[in-house]
């Protein structure tokens, strides 16, 4: 019965044929091409004619052949490619903005600073990224701040609040 199954590369080329691997990069069609059980990485995807994307997973075994494992990852990388248009269009709008627009990660560091940070405080974008907030905000802002970013962490969605920051060349600015 075992000899009336298509073998691994009969499998490939039928896959091939209905369209499996027209979305894969030529490396990867030249692999599936030249019909190699064994893929020079472990781990590839793919896109399937229907749009789902496949994680494809390659272990071989000590005696012979392969263990292979298939993982959808269509959602996953749905999910990636929407981050990385919103944070395209964040990065659009702060660029173009004449108001200082920071990203900060709530208990970390800041991550971003728009380029309005030169004109304002005369820090460029790479300077203003590297100065600790300590030295940046105002001795008598500093406390309120920090209250202000612990309210954020605890679910607040909004403050409003006006503070100096000290400018490159010493003097505050509100």
């Amino acid at each position: 019965l075992m000899a009336t199954c298509p073998n691994f590369r009969e499998v490939r080329r039928r896959q091939a044929e209905n369209g499996e691997y027209v979305s894969s990069d030529p490396q990867f069609q030249k692999w599936i091409h030249e019909g190699t059980l064994i893929p020079e990485q472990s781990s590839y995807e793919r896109v399937r004619p229907n749009g789902a994307i496949v994680e494809v997973r390659t272990v071989p075994l000590a005696g012979g052949g392969v263990v292979r494992t298939y993982t959808d990852i269509t959602a996953r990388r749905r999910a990636e490619q929407a981050g990385r248009e919103s944070e395209r269009r964040y990065r659009l709008l702060a660029e173009h903005a004449s108001d200082i627009i920071t990203l900060k990660v709530l208990g970390g560091e800041r991550r971003y600073v728009s380029p309005a940070c030169l004109t304002m405080l005369g820090y460029t974008p790479e300077e203003f990224l590297q100065i600790p907030s300590e030295h940046l905000l105002h001795p008598d802002d500093y406390p309120k701040v920090m209250a202000i970013y612990r309210d954020l962490g605890s679910g607040r969605r909004e403050i409003r609040h006006v503070h100096r920051l000290r400018h490159k060349s010493g003097r505050w600015v509100w």
